[in-house]
């Protein structure tokens, strides 16, 4: 056990997903709200709620309590 405890600013759950837009999508028309996409990167793309980046595609929506939720694709390769 640590002796000092961590402060985190940042926590939230990953769920993988086989295709992200797919995903995405089906929860929108369930009136699920995302957050908006932000670039992680000078290489990465946004196309609406999801980040696109060399290893992945991500969403970020927030459940009925505030929890942030990510959602994640593994890049194809």
């Amino acid at each position: 056990m640590p002796e000092k405890h961590e402060k985190r600013d940042l926590a939230y759950s990953t769920f993988v997903v086989k295709d992200i837009k797919k995903t995405v999508g089906g929860l929108k028309r369930r009136r699920v709200k995302f957050l908006p996409a932000e670039r992680m990167g000078g290489d990465s793309k946004i196309d609406g709620s999801i980040s696109y980046s060399p290893y992945g595609a991500s969403a970020i929506l927030k459940d009925s309590e505030g929890n942030l939720l990510m959602l994640w694709e593994n890049a194809q390769m």
